[in-house]
């Protein structure tokens, strides 16, 4: 199949582009720059066509077909003679138009393979990230625990440590006592 379009980028300086496809009414070609369309510009040979300002550098060109489809080229009436060319023409415009069917519904296609693929990649993430979230709120739940078990083995310390104190206090008076007791009785 013939493809109805032909792209181009943009170089500031170049304004002329050929175009490969038939078309059936010069109002069917088209042109568009970066995805909008334009009609600055002429067609300056049967499948040439000259932007009156170059495009920017970088500029997606994208020249193409856009056959008329709300009506027949020709009509025919009961009893008229039919010709050739009308009847040609006629079938060309429904080949055009199918061509054009085709390659929209390929983009179309393709558009939402990548959608899809986007969204699968972006499902990905999204069920990686839970996952980290789920450890993460695990890890933090775990290491509440562990805070929670060393506040408690740093209070029985401080106990354990006040007892022991207590306990030198209570030994240092007895001490003195038994000083005291002694020179009492060396006395």
């Amino acid at each position: 199949m013939s493809s109805p379009q032909n792209t181009y980028t943009g170089d500031s300086s170049s304004t002329s582009f050929n175009f490969a496809f038939d078309y059936l009414n010069t109002s069917d070609v088209k042109a568009s720059l970066d995805g909008t369309l334009t009609t600055d510009f002429t067609l300056t040979d049967q499948k040439q066509l000259t932007f009156n300002t170059a495009p920017a550098t970088g500029v997606v060109i994208r020249i193409f077909r856009d056959t008329e489809n709300d009506s027949l080229s020709s009509e025919f009436s009961p009893g008229s003679a039919i010709k050739a060319s009308d009847l040609n023409t006629n079938f060309k415009q429904s080949l055009f138009v199918a061509q054009e069917t085709t390659m929209s519904a390929d983009a179309a296609t393709a558009t939402a393979s990548t959608a899809t693929a986007t969204a699968n990649t972006a499902t990905t993430t999204a069920n990686q990230a839970s996952t980290d979230a789920s450890n993460a709120v695990s890890t933090a739940n775990q290491a509440s625990t562990d805070a929670t078990n060393a506040v408690s083995t740093a209070n029985t310390a401080s106990t354990n440590a006040s007892n022991a104190v207590s306990t030198a206090n209570s030994a240092s008076s007895d001490a003195t006592s038994a000083v005291t007791t002694a020179n009492t009785a060396s006395t």
